[in-house]
Order: C-alpha cells, then sequence, then structure tokens
C-alpha cells in the first residue's frame, strides 16, 4: 500500500523551489499539501489535483536567512504550527518540506509525532546567505528527525554536511527541465531578437530570482568590462522584499552610470525583463548560441 505524502511549504509565490515542487508532484501521488503562506501555489497544486490548506504563519515569517537569532514570538510561532502539522497529516504519511522554513516546523512536528521526514533542501548553507546559528540549527534538527536530506547538486549537499550534517543522510537529486517549452520557442528566437532590438548583436542572459544573493550584480559587472556590442537580458523578478535591489538594478540600467554599488564602469544595454515561465523561453531564445 503507498503511503500518503503531506507536502509544506512556507511560501505561497511560485519561486523555483515552488516550481521545483510542481514538477514532482505526479510522482508524489496520493499527496496532499499545507501551505504557510497563500499565493499562486495553492492554485497551482490544486489545479494538479493536489488537496491544499493554508495554515499562514505569524512571527516565523519574519524570520530570513541571514537572522542571528530568532525570537521568542517566532519559535513559538513555528512550535504551533508543528502541532497543526502533527495534528493534520495522517498517522501513515511522509512529511515532504520544501523549504527550510517548512522543514523546521515539519521537525518540531516529527518531535511531537514521530513520522518520517523529507527534506529537500535547494541551498547552500553557511554564509553568506545563512547565519551560522540558522545552519547549524537545521542541521541539528536534520540529524535528529530528517529520514532523508535530498539536496539538488552536489554542492547544496557539501554545505550541509559542512555544517554539521550527516553525510548518510543526503541523496542528490538533479532538478528535471522539461525541454518542450524551449523547442517550441526556437521558431520564434528571430523575431524574440528583433521585438527586443537586439537583432545581430551578441545576447548574453540570466534567468531566476531577482535577489542579491542569484548574482545579477555579476552579470552587470561583467557586462561592464565586455565590448560594446555585447548585450544582456536579466529574466526574472523580485519574490521575497527584493524589491530594493531590483530597483537598483532598474536605475543602473537607465542612467548608465552608477555601478560603485556593484560594479565599475559604465552599464550598457541592460535590459530587465520579467512575466511568467510560458514567456522565459522564448525570452531566452534571444541569447547568442
Amino acid at each position: 500500500m503507498t503511503r500518503p505524502v503531506l507536502l509544506l511549504g512556507h511560501a505561497g509565490v511560485l519561486g523555483g523551489a515552488e516550481r521545483s515542487l510542481l514538477d514532482a508532484v505526479p510522482a508524489l501521488a496520493p499527496a496532499s499539501a499545507m501551505l504557510f503562506a497563500d499565493g499562486p501555489l495553492r492554485a497551482a497544486l490544486e489545479a494538479r489535483g493536489i488537496p491544499t490548506v493554508v495554515h499562514a504563519m505569524r512571527d516565523i515569517g519574519r524570520v530570513r536567512k541571514e537572522t542571528r537569532r530568532p525570537t521568542v514570538r517566532a519559535l513559538r510561532d513555528a512550535w504551533r504550527l508543528a502541532g497543526v502539522v502533527a495534528a493534520h497529516a495522517a498517522p501513515d504519511a511522509i512529511l515532504y518540506a520544501n523549504s527550510q522554513k517548512a522543514f523546521v516546523i515539519a521537525a518540531l512536528s516529527v518531535l511531537r509525532r514521530r513520522r518520517p521526514l523529507i527534506w529537500h533542501l535547494r541551498d547552500l548553507l553557511g554564509a553568506p546567505h545563512f547565519s551560522t546559528l540558522n545552519a547549524r540549527a537545521v542541521t541539528w534538527l536534520a540529524n535528529r528527525c530528517a529520514t532523508r536530506v535530498i539536496v539538488n547538486s552536489h554542492a547544496a549537499g557539501d554545505a550541509f554536511v559542512a555544517s554539521g550534517g550527516r553525510a548518510a543522510l543526503v541523496r542528490v537529486v538533479h532538478n528535471g527541465i522539461d525541454a518542450a517549452p524551449f523547442v517550441s520557442a526556437q521558431p520564434s528566437r528571430d523575431a524574440t531578437r528583433r521585438a527586443l532590438g537586439v537583432d545581430g548583436r551578441w545576447v548574453i542572459a540570466t534567468v531566476g530570482r531577482i535577489a542579491p544573493w542569484k548574482g545579477q550584480q555579476v552579470v552587470i559587472d561583467a557586462l561592464s568590462r565586455l565590448p560594446g556590442d555585447v548585450h544582456a537580458l536579466i529574466i526574472g523578478a523580485p519574490l521575497f522584499g527584493e524589491d530594493a535591489f531590483a530597483e537598483a538594478l532598474v536605475a543602473q540600467a537607465n542612467d548608465g552610470i552608477d555601478l560603485a554599488r556593484i560594479g565599475g564602469g559604465p552599464l550598457r544595454d541592460l535590459m530587465m525583463v520579467g512575466g511568467p515561465v510560458a514567456a522565459w523561453s522564448a525570452r531566452m531564445s534571444a541569447s547568442s548560441p
């Protein structure tokens, strides 16, 4: 008999981890989901036949990766949600935590009622993205509560172990990519390049959430050092409060002068484009082979 899976996620938006979860859903049936924030992810899960409930975070929602020490109120909120998970999940359910916050809540629920727990880890634990306390805390919980820790790269697995995690827990599962959207976008490549005004020019592209640790500033710095016929497309959008960083990139792209914060030299022909994933493949096709 197949055991039910309870999918747990802290975000309601459709970021990379959430899209990766949607790709994995067909292989995780029978599954249901509990989210700790509402948003488009709930509708996307339900459209795939996954019953989904939302129990909103309160104080734990204010904790960030770089937070040195969560408040007592945040810890109480995590314990509260852990009780919700423990009561909601079927007795024989497998818990599948799709993010660090979801994992912390799931691990605390396992301390209350023992169940198999899988943590899907997609981040590099440790500085500069995670405070030392946060990294040590989640690895301590993983060593005691997790059945497996799935990582999407060997680098993520090595970082988990370097932060104190047990290597025996780690399984590397690279993200799969459906090539169909990119293949179907090829016939529109020339039209896309003309629409973006880069026809006949060398174009580089980066795709992902707009955030300092994703590295768009590295692209801009490199662009300032390359020949004048090289253009850059930054495809993505800020999802978790990185709006100031995105605005800084836009301002620098508009005035082409002030790169003191993220690089040196004049900024040239940087275009930031967003929109749904369905449009990303066509925009990516505008990059040079």
